[in-house]
Protein backbone atom coordinates (compact mmCIF):
# COMPACT_ATOMS: atom_id res chain seq x y z
CA UNK A 1 0.00 0.00 0.00
CA UNK A 2 1.41 3.73 -0.87
CA UNK A 3 2.10 5.58 1.95
CA UNK A 4 0.00 9.19 1.87
CA UNK A 5 -1.13 12.64 3.71
CA UNK A 6 -4.14 13.99 4.81
CA UNK A 7 -3.99 16.73 3.04
CA UNK A 8 -4.46 17.86 -0.56
CA UNK A 9 -0.85 19.11 -1.53
CA UNK A 10 1.91 16.57 -0.96
CA UNK A 11 4.87 17.22 0.72
CA UNK A 12 7.90 18.08 -2.00
CA UNK A 13 9.25 14.32 -1.64
CA UNK A 14 6.07 12.91 -2.43
CA UNK A 15 5.77 15.47 -5.35
CA UNK A 16 9.34 14.48 -6.47
CA UNK A 17 8.25 10.81 -6.60
CA UNK A 18 5.65 11.36 -8.38
CA UNK A 19 7.16 13.32 -10.95
CA UNK A 20 9.60 10.95 -11.27
CA UNK A 21 7.45 7.88 -11.84
CA UNK A 22 4.25 8.99 -13.28
CA UNK A 23 5.64 11.13 -16.01
CA UNK A 24 9.64 10.88 -16.15
CA UNK A 25 9.32 12.82 -19.43
CA UNK A 26 7.99 15.87 -17.73
CA UNK A 27 5.05 16.37 -19.63
CA UNK A 28 1.08 16.42 -19.34
CA UNK A 29 0.01 12.86 -18.80
CA UNK A 30 -3.34 13.55 -21.12
CA UNK A 31 -2.91 11.67 -24.27
CA UNK A 32 -1.48 13.74 -27.01
CA UNK A 33 -0.79 16.75 -24.83
CA UNK A 34 3.03 17.86 -25.19
CA UNK A 35 3.03 20.71 -22.49
CA UNK A 36 5.13 20.88 -19.73
CA UNK A 37 3.44 18.76 -16.50
CA UNK A 38 3.72 21.42 -14.07
CA UNK A 39 0.64 20.71 -11.85
CA UNK A 40 -0.09 17.67 -10.08
CA UNK A 41 -3.39 16.30 -10.41
CA UNK A 42 -4.68 13.60 -7.75
CA UNK A 43 -6.50 11.32 -10.55
CA UNK A 44 -8.93 10.06 -8.09
CA UNK A 45 -10.13 13.76 -6.80
CA UNK A 46 -9.63 14.62 -3.26
CA UNK A 47 -13.21 15.24 -2.98
CA UNK A 48 -14.28 11.99 -3.96
CA UNK A 49 -11.87 10.22 -1.37
CA UNK A 50 -8.91 9.78 -3.41
CA UNK A 51 -5.73 9.85 -1.89
CA UNK A 52 -2.85 12.17 -1.64
CA UNK A 53 0.01 9.53 -2.19
CA UNK A 54 2.66 8.65 -5.45
CA UNK A 55 0.12 6.40 -7.01
CA UNK A 56 -2.56 9.05 -7.01
CA UNK A 57 -0.53 12.16 -8.47
CA UNK A 58 0.01 12.49 -12.29
CA UNK A 59 1.69 15.28 -14.13
CA UNK A 60 -0.77 17.82 -15.69
CA UNK A 61 -0.46 20.86 -18.09
CA UNK A 62 -2.20 23.65 -16.43
CA UNK A 63 -4.73 24.05 -18.94
CA UNK A 64 -5.71 19.81 -18.52
CA UNK A 65 -6.03 20.23 -14.71
CA UNK A 66 -7.78 23.36 -14.33
CA UNK A 67 -10.65 21.73 -17.26
CA UNK A 68 -10.29 18.61 -15.40
CA UNK A 69 -11.22 20.13 -12.16
CA UNK A 70 -12.60 17.26 -9.63
CA UNK A 71 -14.19 15.27 -12.59
CA UNK A 72 -13.42 11.74 -12.47
CA UNK A 73 -10.46 11.19 -14.80
CA UNK A 74 -11.95 8.65 -17.34
CA UNK A 75 -14.92 10.44 -17.79
CA UNK A 76 -13.08 13.79 -18.32
CA UNK A 77 -10.91 12.20 -20.80
CA UNK A 78 -14.44 11.01 -22.62
CA UNK A 79 -16.12 14.54 -22.29
CA UNK A 80 -12.47 15.98 -23.07
CA UNK A 81 -12.35 13.70 -26.67
CA UNK A 82 -16.03 14.18 -26.98
CA UNK A 83 -15.53 18.16 -27.38
CA UNK A 84 -12.62 17.45 -29.40
CA UNK A 85 -14.66 15.71 -32.28
CA UNK A 86 -17.46 18.39 -31.76
CA UNK A 87 -14.78 21.19 -32.58
CA UNK A 88 -13.50 19.18 -35.52
CA UNK A 89 -16.83 18.67 -37.21
CA UNK A 90 -17.90 22.54 -36.64
CA UNK A 91 -14.31 23.05 -38.93
CA UNK A 92 -15.46 21.15 -41.69
CA UNK A 93 -19.21 22.61 -41.51
CA UNK A 94 -16.89 25.96 -42.43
Amino acid sequence: MDAYVDQHDPPEEMAEAAREINGPDGLCTVPGCTEEGDHLDHRVASTRSGRTCVSNLFPMCERHNLSKGEKDYELWLVELATQGCADALQEMDR
